[in-house]
């Protein structure tokens, strides 16, 4: 009997260790990475995964990443920069974040964009565990007044004007 037994807890510690290896593995493997492209003044049709034009697309990269993962079909953006740039940063449509006209703050001298304020899309997915980085036009801050800003917005990584 006391053999049985110490088989059985070996068996069951064997099982258990197994079987938490797998969850932790598709722990891992269950976390995608995350491609999200903002293109100012440009519509759907020069890509070619939006057109169906594989053979002689203009973009081959975006096509694969796009084959590969997940685009969006139906989609929505203001008809200026800036609204459709902070709606992208909070999540929220530019009348409850108050950013509904064309604002460049370094160049107008005006107040630039809080994450204090406002919920920042690269804090929230840092808390996720992500590594963030952001690479554009961002015109929303002035980086002279706030030299930090996109570490205080979650980006660990940028290259912005």
């Amino acid at each position: 009997m006391k053999r049985f037994l110490t088989v059985l807890v070996t068996v069951l510690v064997v099982v258990v260790w197994v079987f938490a290896d797998q969850i932790s593995y598709a722990a891992k493997v269950a976390k995608p990475n995350l491609i999200f492209i903002m293109v100012d003044d440009m519509g759907k049709a020069p890509v070619g995964c939006y057109t169906g034009a594989t053979r002689d697309s203009l973009t081959p990269n975006i096509d694969r990443l796009a084959a590969g993962g997940m685009k969006f079909n139906n989609f929505y953006s203001m008809p200026q920069c800036t609204p459709t740039r902070v709606a992208l940063l909070t999540g929220q449509y530019p009348f409850h974040n108050g950013w509904v006209n064309h604002y460049d703050v370094p160049r107008w001298n005006l107040k630039g964009f809080s994450p204090k304020v406002y919920p920042c899309v690269g804090n929230v997915m840092k808390s996720a565990g992500y590594a963030t980085c952001i690479a554009g036009k961002w015109q929303i801050s002035d980086f002279r007044r706030e030299p930090k800003i996109l570490n205080e917005c979650g980006f660990d990584e940028f290259c912005v004007w």
